[in-house]
């Protein structure tokens, strides 16, 4: 065998030993998924009730990850009316050191229990839901391209595509994408990195409720199926 002949086989051998010693391709990055609200919300309304007064004192570091589902519970007023010096602390300080620190990962899971806080407090439509997702979409002003950050990019695309981030325009932009996609709930939530339980959240339900009510789109008409009218006799 000349050595044109055997090039096939050397290259074949050169490459399953890369393979070998590159191991297993990684496994893709996981969406991030938020606590539930309904049950957290209330849990972290007593752990900061017993925090004390200091608002830099108190709360666990997961805990103030998950601060955004114990913003709206029910029969409770709005976490930033009960605590202005805490939640003034987490958007000016926690948020931005978490999502400063370089690791994609990590940040994804804190703008997950953003995101998640947001569609929770839904109906609570005015001055401090707006106030909200202004701060939301400023969280996802500094994104980068790292493959970490991959997931954080589909929902700031979700929000260019919606408005997802502007509560005057998400429940109709959702509704309408989701339309465009046929209504397939789980492959449309997938797709866009929502976690499962979306649609068990405030936002979620609204965008449900809305679905029905868009108009529904013309069909095109096949051209065999047009009928031609007569020529009139001269």
């Amino acid at each position: 065998m000349s050595a044109a002949e055997g090039w096939p086989q050397v290259a074949a051998a050169v490459e399953a030993l890369a393979v070998q010693l590159r191991g297993p391709d990684p496994a893709p990055p996981v969406d991030p998924v938020p606590g539930d609200a309904s049950r957290l919300g209330p849990v972290l309304r007593r752990r900061l009730k017993q925090a004390g007064d200091d608002p830099r004192r108190g709360l666990a570091r997961a805990e103030w990850r998950r601060l955004p589902l114990a913003f709206w519970v029910d029969g409770e007023d709005p976490l930033p009316l009960v605590e202005p010096e805490r939640v003034a602390l987490y958007w000016q300080q926690v948020l931005p050191a978490a999502l400063a620190r370089g690791d994609a990962a990590a940040a994804a899971r804190w703008r997950a229990e953003l995101l998640a806080g947001y569609a929770h407090g839904f109906g609570q439509d005015g001055p401090l839901l707006r106030s909200f997702a202004a701060s939301l979409a400023r969280s996802w002003a500094d994104i980068g391209d790292a493959p970490g950050d991959a997931w954080a990019r589909r929902i700031a695309a979700l929000d260019r595509a919606t408005g997802l981030f502007t509560p005057s325009k998400a429940v109709a932009g959702l509704a309408a994408d989701l339309r465009a996609h046929d209504g397939l709930s789980s492959d449309w939530l997938a797709r866009h990195g929502l976690w499962p339980d979306f649609f068990g959240s405030v936002l979620g339900r609204a965008v449900m409720r809305a679905l029905p009510q868009l108009p529904v789109r013309a069909q095109p008409v096949a051209a065999e199926a047009v009928e031609v009218p007569a020529a009139c006799p001269a």
